[in-house]
């Protein structure tokens, strides 16, 4: 081939092992060819680059230059460090670790978005280094990143990160927001927490938590000074899972999951549909006609007692006499006040 004014050989014909292709610089050795190519460098457009080059060249747009790929570079995280342009990535299926091209020099969505290490921003057209491979010093660099002291990681902001509910809801970092009618995903309420939050008070905290409106502050919890949890109705929509949570009840006039009767104070308390306020232990406790549907469930409860002719369970007219008064028990058309025992 004619080079430099002078006659050279031609790598790929010229050169049948990785000692005498490699001796001259003109050439490299392609290992996974077992081919000795012409260098990236002299070629001189992106067709020359993709056909001489074979799989160790790539064309840069930014510099229109053929350049060898990271990955023929280096094979050490030490060696592919020192190049600005390449990054090791372990992020790879191996798990080994590979020398591969920055992110940023990266200039389609679809080879952004197959590499693992990278993601796309839409607004900047541009790849990015992922969220969860960065630093705690580099997480802010990217607006679409926050830190998260609790779990000592980077992550990308759940608004950035998911587009639509079932995707979202998965993301146990993340909830669809079903208060809103646009939608969108959010931070979810378990990580409004103290370590989130540096020299935030437990009141500060709860501040945050009750200003999102799927939220609600736990106070009486296991967890030191609270937990910031989804209120009821966005927890579970379904009676029996329902049930289940220890703070929610099924309330069958909304069909909806609700907050339990039991975390409320004696206003909230009297003012529910569902509950009643027991005098006697200054507790909220949950209707009888709402808590059972059996009699065999409804007797056994010393508050409750079964109705043969409405076929329901309601309050029993004792429970008036130890945890309401004469007005409660007058106001049910099934008991009246003794005098006399100044009982229901």
């Amino acid at each position: 081939v004619w080079a430099n004014n002078e006659c050279e050989p031609n790598c790929e014909t010229a050169y049948g092992d990785w000692g005498t292709c490699e001796s001259n610089n003109r050439c490299m050795w392609d290992v996974n060819n077992g081919q000795c190519r012409t260098r990236c460098g002299l070629q001189g457009s992106p067709s020359q680059c993709a056909a001489t080059g074979g799989s160790m060249c790539e064309w840069n747009t930014l510099t229109t230059n053929c350049d060898k790929k990271c990955e023929f570079r280096a094979n050490t995280s030490t060696a592919c460090g020192t190049d600005v342009t390449c990054y090791w990535d372990t992020t790879d299926s191996t798990g080994v670790g590979v020398c591969r091209k920055v992110c940023g020099l990266i200039g389609d969505t679809q080879t952004c978005h197959d590499r693992v290490s990278c993601s796309w921003d839409v607004s900047a057209t541009k790849c990015m280094l992922a969220c969860e491979v960065r630093a705690q010093s580099d997480c802010a660099v990217w607006n679409q990143c926050e830190y998260n002291p609790s779990l000592s990681q980077c992550n990308r902001m759940c608004g950035y990160k998911y587009a639509d509910q079932p995707t979202c809801d998965a993301d146990g970092l993340c909830m669809w927001d079903v208060s809103s009618n646009s939608g969108a995903c959010i931070r979810s309420c378990t990580l409004i927490l103290k370590a989130e939050y540096a020299g935030a008070s437990n009141s500060d905290i709860a501040v945050k938590c009750s200003s999102t409106d799927m939220c609600i502050w736990d106070a009486d919890t296991s967890s030191a000074g609270g937990l910031c949890k989804k209120q009821c109705m966005y927890r579970q929509t379904d009676e029996t899972l329902c049930e289940m949570e220890i703070d929610c009840m099924w309330n069958p006039l909304l069909s909806q999951c609700n907050q339990q009767c039991a975390e409320f104070g004696q206003t909230d308390c009297r003012g529910g549909t569902m509950c009643k306020w027991d005098m006697a232990n200054q507790v909220c406790m949950r209707k009888c006609i709402y808590k059972y549907h059996n009699e065999t469930n409804c007797n056994a409860d010393i508050t409750c007692d079964w109705s043969n002719l409405n076929g329901t369970c309601r309050d029993s007219c004792s429970f008036h006499t130890t945890g309401g008064n004469s007005t409660t028990c007058n106001a049910d058309s099934m008991c009246y006040w003794n005098t006399t025992s100044n009982s229901c």
